[in-house]
């Protein structure tokens, strides 16, 4: 396996790549492409905080930032959990995707059972 190693390569930019084969006499075609976005991990989101709840409509809403550092590109969502009011997180987060340009977001979570604990 032979191995191709680029450096200096700057977050927010799309790097493209070809890939042909070549001897003494003929190149061949085009085997294959790939584009490259480079990217580092962002740091994590700032600590939900809570806003408020409903007892007309069972739900808690909560609030957070986004973090400092995004990885050099923008951040495509956010994924919450939230126990079932017994410390049994779901296997599946709520994912939230947030709109261009937005630094501070929110999420409601319906239909909850009164009187118990829940951890987001």
């Amino acid at each position: 396996m032979i191995y191709f190693n680029s450096t200096e390569l700057m977050t927010g930019h799309y790097y493209n790549y070809k890939l042909y084969s070549m001897n003494v006499i003929y190149v061949s075609e085009l085997f294959g492409s790939i584009q490259v976005l480079i990217a580092t991990v962002p740091e994590k989101p700032k600590k939900t905080e809570f806003v408020t709840s409903s007892l007309t409509d069972n739900s808690i809403t909560v609030t957070w930032d986004e973090p400092s550092y995004i990885g050099g590109i923008p951040i495509q969502r956010y994924d919450l959990w939230i126990d079932d009011g017994a410390d049994n997180f779901g296997a599946a987060p709520i994912q939230v995707v947030p709109l261009l340009g937005d630094k501070t977001f929110t999420y409601k979570f319906t239909s909850l059972t009164a009187g118990l604990i829940y951890q987001i």
